[in-house]
């Protein structure tokens, strides 16, 4: 794990970009190691233009009292999301926490390149969280609509030893904000998910009406009707550490604008909303 400052009262935490300080930055980067003397006097929010679902995205610019070498220039801050179901929703089912946890404890030796972290941490009450990470401006966003063949290749390449790393690791018992898929705590979890999925699709299919495709509505109803099935098949084979958002809009390139980092490709995040612990291969038939 890594040393990563907290805040003794959660309830205090920033929220939103209108509560973040230069005094909060200063106390974050002195306990990330980034700063020792030099202390944060300014800074400037900007909202990125790529936002998900899970929460809010920014770039928040810094300037410093004195030259300090290893202060970033600026970071990137990621918040929950403003919308009360859907953070509710994210909350309850540990993805939010599963995020935060991820750079605490796995993010120095995750198998797999993460931009550094300064800051995480959430309020268990009420799901709000602040994530401030090292900004991969210089580097290039992958497409994750139409990829090239090389961003592919050079994503499998780091993809791959990341699984083996965690491939059946018994470290996947000794991590409490994932569940393992085996227990009470689990079926009940999966028993909720069936409800949460089902209630999406009663909600969805007379919204489309007529443009529902006949062939997802089956599929809908026939996982629904064998959704314990479904769901045992695919644990009957090794478990490891996945990303279950992995495209190229969650990727970093190396680019032209800068030298690549060992945090320019692979990382898992801003989104590691979708850590989970999964089987090792997925069923297609």
């Amino acid at each position: 794990s890594v040393t990563l400052a907290r805040m003794s009262d959660t309830s205090r935490l920033p929220i939103e970009a209108r509560e973040l300080t230069d005094s909060w930055f200063t106390h974050v980067l002195r306990s990330g190691g980034a700063i020792e003397a030099a202390a944060v006097v300014g800074h400037r929010w900007e909202l990125l233009g790529q936002q998900g679902a899970a929460g809010t995205i920014g770039r928040v610019s810094l300037t410093y009292d004195r030259t300090s070498p290893a202060a970033p220039d600026s970071v990137v801050i990621k918040f929950a999301t403003a919308h009360a179901p859907t953070r509710v929703m994210l909350h309850r089912f540990g993805f939010y926490r599963s995020e935060i946890e991820f750079y605490r404890q796995l993010g120095a030796d995750a198998g797999i390149p993460v931009p550094r972290c300064f800051f995480a941490d959430i309020d268990p009450e009420s799901g709000y969280f602040a994530l401030v990470l090292e900004d991969l401006k210089d580097c290039r966003s992958g497409d994750a609509g139409r990829p090239s063949v090389a961003d592919v290749e050079l994503a499998i390449d780091h993809l791959a030893p990341f699984h083996a790393k965690w491939w059946n690791s018994p470290r996947l018992r000794e991590l409490p904000w994932l569940p393992y898929p085996e227990g009470p705590a689990f079926d009940a979890r999966i028993a909720d998910l069936q409800r949460l999925f089902g209630g999406a699709v009663a909600s969805v299919r007379p919204q489309l009406g007529a443009t529902f495709p006949a062939v997802l509505s089956a599929a809908c109803d026939g996982l629904l009707a064998n959704w314990t099935g479904f769901v045992r098949a695919r644990l009957a084979t090794p478990l490891t550490l996945a990303h279950r958002d992995f495209h190229g809009q969650q990727i970093f390139y190396p680019s032209e604008r800068g030298a690549a980092s060992r945090s320019s490709i692979g990382r898992p995040s801003p989104s590691v909303t979708a850590l989970t612990i999964s089987p090792a291969s997925s069923r297609w038939d």
